[in-house]
């Protein structure tokens, strides 16, 4: 007959079931942000992109109840003696490297782009430290208490503690990004849209702007750059397009044209947790991917909206953006935000 466990042994087989799977859902959380967000080292100032909880967005909320709940399950019920040892390691030693690989990230940052200690403010970015001293206490737990076995009775418990937890932090996450506003059906009669390259050089507009030699030509995917002298000009297939703030040199042509059959519907929401208010586009299947096209061929140049009255609505620089929906505003400015909303419908 085996003796009976002392007071002494019982208590950290009654933590471990309740910390385990709190430091593997940690290291997993953590690993899958560095993987596919390692970029927000490089702008500490986006902190939501570092936050583990609350969850920063909808998506990430599903996908973290869906990792959660795998890996506490996984290190509490089902890995147990050798095979749980050897996860609950392994487990530990990705935590490291992890930890490992967004040091080298930061100090590559820090010598690349702030050229001082201070100079890209890390320190000041709450969630950033966070989850980094979180990430390397949970990787030296699992290494360290790899050895010791949850107690039987406590293991759906462990896991149960830890899942609810994710469920607490995705509800704090769908209250704090409701959608504020829907515009369909007739609301969207007025919507129309060209998207146009611009090059990253201001032009001044000259008398006699002539029209293209062949006007049915596709303009290029790169523009051809204007000559420089006293004044410059737009040559070739574009023309110069005079703006509140500063003319742009435009190609004659739209790189994409949007009607209002082309969008199902827009929602103005609050779309990660702190941000303001953002314009959200619900393309069709056809006209997001004309969209996104549109953008990947104006990577290295501004890309520019305008409405259907020809005014600007925004530039931004280009990058590939799947999907039909896509968001578009500012990440600061409500304000802004409800103005590119009234020119996008075209509200006075």
């Amino acid at each position: 007959m085996p003796p009976a466990a002392t007071e002494p042994e019982r208590q950290p087989r009654r933590a471990v079931a309740v910390l385990h799977p709190l430091a593997a859902v940690v290291v997993a959380l953590l690993a899958c942000q560095l993987a596919f967000r390692a970029g927000a080292i490089y702008r500490p100032n986006d902190d939501h992109l570092l936050r583990l909880f609350p969850f920063d967005n909808r998506f990430d909320a599903r996908v973290g109840i869906g990792v959660a709940a795998v890996i506490a399950v996984l290190v509490t019920v089902f890995a147990r003696g050798k095979v749980g040892r050897w996860l609950r390691r392994g487990l530990g030693l990705v935590g490291l490297v992890a930890f490992a690989v967004g040091g080298y990230l930061l100090v590559r940052t820090i010598r690349n782009d702030c050229f001082r200690w201070e100079g890209c403010e890390f320190w000041k970015v709450p969630f950033f430290i966070s989850d980094a001293v979180l990430l390397a206490l949970a990787s030296a737990w699992l290494l360290l208490m790899a050895g010791r076995e949850p107690a039987a009775r406590l293991r759906w418990f462990g896991a149960g503690a830890v899942v609810a937890l994710a469920l607490i932090s995705a509800a704090w996450t769908y209250r704090a990004t409701p959608v504020l506003h829907v515009y369909t059906g007739p609301d969207l009669a007025r919507v129309r849209l060209q998207g146009f390259f611009e090059t990253n050089q201001e032009f001044v507009p000259v008398e006699g702007d002539e029209p293209a030699a062949e006007p049915e030509r596709i303009p290029p995917a790169i523009p051809a750059l204007p000559m420089r002298g006293a004044i410059m000009i737009c040559g070739g297939d574009w023309r110069v397009v005079k703006f509140p703030d500063h003319d742009r040199c435009l190609p004659r042509r739209p790189l994409v044209s949007i009607q209002p059959g082309d969008v199902e519907a827009i929602q103005v929401g609050i779309f990660r947790v702190g941000a303001v208010p953002r314009v959200l586009f619900v393309f069709t299947q056809e006209a997001g991917g004309r969209f996104s096209e549109a953008l990947r061929q104006s990577a290295n140049f501004h890309f520019v909206l305008l409405n259907g009255r020809g005014e600007l609505i925004m530039d931004i620089l280009a990058w590939p953006v799947p999907g039909p929906a896509i968001s578009m505003g500012s990440d600061t400015s409500a304000a802004d935000n409800d103005r590119y909303l009234r020119l996008i419908l075209d509200q006075r």
